[in-house]
């Protein structure tokens, strides 16, 4: 995730430099989302990915 944000971070700042701001607005919009996609995959990582219940459905189970 470092070598993500880094890299667009040197990509954002060449574009600004360059005054391409349509280019600015491209990089850091796809730079934000793959951060996001990756923070997601840690987020599954750390907190684990088993379905789980709500409490209608546990009730449904058990018959009640």
């Amino acid at each position: 995730m470092k070598l993500v944000i880094a890299s667009s971070v040197d990509r954002v700042e060449k574009a600004l430099a360059a005054g391409k701001t349509d280019q600015l607005k491209a990089i850091a919009g796809g730079a934000s989302q793959v951060v996001g996609k990756l923070i997601d995959v840690v987020g599954a990582i750390v907190h684990g990915s088993e379905a789980t219940h709500d409490q209608a459905e546990t009730d449904n189970l058990l018959g009640d």
